[in-house]
């Protein structure tokens, strides 16, 4: 039932369109730009203002023989019912509630015909809210403008050249357009004209060589390199001797600094010979806190060991070192004491002693050698040695002189 009504509501809107009452508030048409052309799309829109509050309404459009409607919506969102026939270019429209519409309410897409005129179109709307016509502000007029596709230019002689549209068969003209006075071809046309250089007596140069510069167009003529003129000073500049350009500009006073340096004891710089100036200080530089001369230069500070308290030492030598930069400080031979021996020696078996440094108290190990048989025998053993030895030659003598005289005896030569 509902459907039904909405197209009742519908029939009667198109009915009432050419009903000639106004309704309060305004309508104007909006488009982007008003030169269309042949083949382009391009949208209106219809803006209302000022409206009182509505449920219904309906569209009607018409325009020129040049456009065609391709289609057209309705921008309200709470809608009943909305429609649109591109073919009979009208629509209606029924809202849900009653409403004040206020800005774009619909909007159309036309299409420009591939052969329309070259001249305006109107586009108007007849606009019904509520059974009442809203006035329009104006049609909108659309200029449909030739997308001109031109040929080449074409030469007419020296008074110019001229090209004609492809699609409309506008004419256009214009000058001859050279680059300067000098420029022999048009750079439209291609027209050829006779022409010639002026060039400038002096002589123009840049950091490559000098020439004779025409004054149209800058031709170069007589290109060559400069002829340099003497070496440039500390106030004079180097310049060619037939152009006058400066090949090299004037050096200014040259610093030449004495390899001398001068110092004090935290920084040192250095003298120009020619003005006297000197250089930026700079802070002396050593490669540790116990380096005593500057490496830049030579300048001998003042420098204090942070020696330990502990000896260091090896088999030969001892020492004490920097805690700090680990210089080697007091550095000498060990003195050895007379020694102690740790192990006494015996019979063909070497004994041990020990010496030690009377500094750093490092100890050196050394033999004792074994003993003889001789220096194992106390003195004590040599004299019952000897007391012995002497009572068995005793013995043995008078066992000698026993036996001979008992051999005499035998053969009658003593008797008693």
């Amino acid at each position: 039932m509902k459907k039904i009504a909405m197209l009742l509501l519908a029939v009667l809107l198109i009915a009432v369109l050419a009903v000639p009452a106004f309704a309060a508030g305004a309508a104007s048409l909006v488009v982007g730009n008003t030169t269309v052309y042949r083949g382009n799309e391009f949208t209106v829109t219809v803006y209302v203002s000022n409206l009182d509050a509505c449920r219904t309404g309906g569209i009607e459009v018409t325009h020129g023989s040049g456009l065609e409607l391709v289609k057209g919506e309705w921008l309200m969102n709470d809608t009943a019912l909305k429609n649109f026939s591109a073919s009979s270019k009208d629509g209606v429209f029924a809202l849900n509630s009653a409403a004040k519409l206020s800005g774009n309410i619909f909007r159309m897409t036309f299409k420009v015909k591939s052969n329309a005129a070259f001249e305006s179109n109107s586009i108007s709307v007849k606009l019904l809210i509520n059974n009442q016509q809203v006035e329009l502000e104006k049609a909108l007029s659309i200029k449909v403008a030739c997308d001109h596709k031109y040929s080449e230019w074409k030469s007419v002689g020296e008074s110019g050249h001229s090209r004609s549209c492809s699609i409309c068969g506008k004419k256009d003209s214009g000058s001859h357009v050279f680059d300067h006075d000098c420029d022999t071809e048009c750079n439209d046309c291609g027209e050829i004209r006779e022409t010639s250089h002026v060039f400038e007596e002096v002589w123009v140069g840049d950091e490559t060589g000098h020439w004779h510069e025409c004054v149209n167009c800058k031709e170069k003529t007589e290109l060559e390199a400069h002829v340099p003129g003497p070496e440039a000073g500390e106030y004079t500049d180097q310049v060619c001797t037939v152009c006058n350009f400066v090949i090299t500009p004037a050096l200014g006073h040259q610093h030449r600094y004495d390899t001398t340096y001068q110092q004090d004891e935290h920084v040192h710089w250095q003298l120009c010979l020619g003005c006297g100036e000197a250089t930026a200080q700079e802070a002396h530089v050593y490669d540790s806190t116990c380096d005593d001369l500057c490496n830049t230069c030579n300048y001998q500070r003042p420098v204090r060991h942070n020696v330990g308290e502990d000896w260091d030492y090896d088999e030969n030598r001892h020492w004490k070192e920097c805690e700090d930069c680990h210089s080697k400080l007091e550095d000498r031979n060990h003195i050895w004491n007379g020694g102690t021996v740790t192990v006494q020696p015996q019979l063909n078996k070497a004994g041990r002693i020990v010496y030690t440094c009377g500094i750093c108290q490092q100890e050196r190990t050394g033999t004792v050698p074994a003993l003889t048989f001789f220096e194992v025998v106390p003195w004590w053993g040599w004299l019952a040695i000897g007391f012995g030895a002497g009572a068995i030659l005793v013995v043995a003598i008078g066992w000698i002189v026993i036996a001979s005289k008992s051999k005499s005896n035998s053969k009658g030569r003593f008797s008693n």
